[in-house]
């Protein structure tokens, strides 16, 4: 049977175990439910291991790496099994000759023990289960590599691993790739069709990275990333993209429109969507109040909802052309029932959406109540 790891801050796991069972009938969910708690509350465990440590120092154990190999084996030694995080190291052997190939020490191993035997190559992204040794082909050359936890020194105390590439029947340490999971979230992941490595990173809610690699001089090569962010300064979120060709980064950046304050979960418009165009070609226009920034916008979006035009200012309704009007720059917008019409100089240009939601009224509505 799986142990159960409980410090003093673990205990309610551990009482409502059978619930949990009962709930989760998947075992590997259950596990991913009990790592997310044990990093969330990742300090109180160390504060609180501080006063179970002199009370498992005759503990120690030593577990088998379940088969993970038909070339090697590994062992993985906790000298304070029933804690949370304990000191420990994770050795990988020649299976034939019994020679100790690598060995990596930690001072916080957790590792996941099924009929006591420790679990490997188990890798759910970006934040799930994630085992102490994971044998797979990193840097794609036919032979398989070592993930081997270090601790959770990678992002909010996840995972951390030391890399080691195989080579002439042995493995060495790989700087290069180690560093992609050190310094990320958790382990990297592989892509063997495209032959990539992706890594993932983030701060806070509202700030994250993404970004992939080839291999190049045997060496992880970025080609790709992508960062996020949003400051709900604005309605909308910016999107960094750094892309590869030939040997230069080249940097583009964009916004898309952050629709969450007026669709509901089930992807319908709640009332805070006043009016809402979409063109023959996917283009959009909404018509949206944005309740947190107390103010009424209007977008002009590609179908991906990237941002073409947002205007936030002051709009004026015309009662005798029953019409929203403003002005942008040197144009002159005006949105009807069923059209958009732009006036630019002597130039107007008409637009008719064959999809249409909302109203005008809802905008006559929204302008009484901040007058």
């Amino acid at each position: 049977m799986e142990k159960c790891n409980s410090p003093i801050l673990f205990f309610a796991y551990c009482c409502c175990r059978e619930i949990l069972e009962k709930t989760l009938q998947d075992r590997r969910a259950l596990r991913a439910l009990k790592i997310y708690v044990m990093r969330k509350y990742f300090f109180w465990w160390v504060w609180s291991g501080l006063f179970l440590g002199m009370g498992q120092a005759n503990a120690q154990v030593v577990y088998k790496v379940q088969d993970f190999s038909e070339r090697y084996t590994a062992e993985v030694y906790l000298e304070a099994p029933t804690a949370i995080y304990s000191p420990g190291w994770i050795a990988v052997y020649d299976k034939q000759t019994g020679q100790r190939l690598v060995k990596v020490e930690s001072e916080n191993l957790a590792a996941n023990i099924v009929d006591d035997e420790v679990e490997a190559n188990i890798v759910q992204q970006p934040y799930g289960e994630q085992s102490v040794l994971i044998y797979e082909d990193f840097n794609f050359d036919g032979e398989k590599d070592l993930a081997i936890s270090d601790g959770n020194y990678s992002c909010y105390s996840g995972p951390s691993y030391q890399i080691y590439l195989a080579r002439d029947g042995g493995f060495f340490q790989s700087e290069d790739f180690t560093r992609l999971a050190q310094d990320f979230c958790g382990m990297f992941g592989v892509n063997t069709q495209e032959k990539t490595l992706q890594t993932m990173t983030k701060d806070g809610c509202c700030w994250h990275q993404y970004s992939t690699y080839t291999i190049k001089e045997n060496k992880p090569y970025l080609i790709h990333r992508v960062e996020e962010g949003h400051s709900f300064a604005e309605p909308y979120w910016d999107y960094t993209v750094y892309q590869r060709e030939k040997d230069t980064l080249v940097t583009s950046s964009y916004h898309v429109l952050d629709k969450e304050s007026f669709v509901n979960e089930d992807g319908s418009f709640n009332a805070d969507l006043l009016l809402y165009f979409q063109f023959e070609n996917g283009k959009q226009m909404f018509l949206f109040q944005e309740q947190a920034l107390e103010k009424t916008f209007y977008a002009f979006t590609d179908k991906q909802d990237k941002i073409e035009l947002l205007y936030g200012g002051k709009m004026d309704w015309d009662e005798n052309k029953n019409a929203i009007e403003f002005k942008n720059k040197q144009a002159v917008y005006k949105l009807f029932k069923d059209a958009l019409q732009v006036q630019v100089g002597a130039k107007t240009y008409v637009f008719k959406p064959h999809k249409i939601e909302g109203s005008l009224q809802r905008f006559q509505k929204a302008k009484v109540k901040e007058d």
